[in-house]
């Protein structure tokens, strides 16, 4: 918008204006960000594929616990590690941007050994709130959220109610 304003021309020029002042470099950044986000996509689909849990009981009797088991809820879990070593032993959950894309993930130690986020921790549990949201129920954690999604909120089946995670008591965010 500066460039279109400054040099009194249309937004297209801008853009490209803007691309050859960026150079390639820039570009392949950004089309290596992208890279990194659909492979972060394609691995929370494998740890959602290793739910539910047959062969471990204490993965279960987690779940159970708080109330997981609802298939409607985004949740994944990791049992090696990988790519997200630091969440291993952990029930896994997505965190979307406004256009529903995971940029992130959260780990949840069924150990008791704590959490976890991948670095740069950004987007939203359970997502962005449709439009049609009425009520919101404000939780301190991504993992009260999950449980009141699936106790409370798809037995009352009201679309008009969702929960959002506020990442701790200090986890505001813009």
């Amino acid at each position: 918008d500066f460039i279109m304003h400054k040099e009194s021309c249309s937004k297209h020029e801008a853009i490209l204006k803007a691309k050859k002042l960026l150079g390639e470099s820039i570009i392949t950044q950004v089309n290596e960000k992208h890279k990194s986000m659909t492979d972060l996509n394609q691995t929370f689909e494998q740890l959602r594929k290793a739910m539910p849990v047959k062969e471990t009981a204490k993965v279960n009797q987690y779940l159970k616990e708080r109330g997981l088991y609802d298939a409607k809820l985004e949740i994944g879990y990791n049992p090696v590690g990988g790519q997200t070593r630091s969440m291993k032993n952990c029930i896994i959950f997505p965190l979307k941007d406004q256009s529903n894309k995971i940029v992130s993930l959260y780990g949840r130690s069924i150990n008791g050994d704590g959490h976890f986020y991948l670095k740069n921790r950004k987007g939203l549990y359970p997502g962005y709130l449709p439009s049609e949201t009425r009520t919101v129920i404000l939780t301190e954690s991504i993992i009260d959220s999950a449980t009141v999604s699936s106790v409370v909120l798809t037995k009352e089946g009201n679309q008009s109610w969702a929960t959002l995670a506020l990442y701790g008591t200090n986890g505001f965010t813009t």
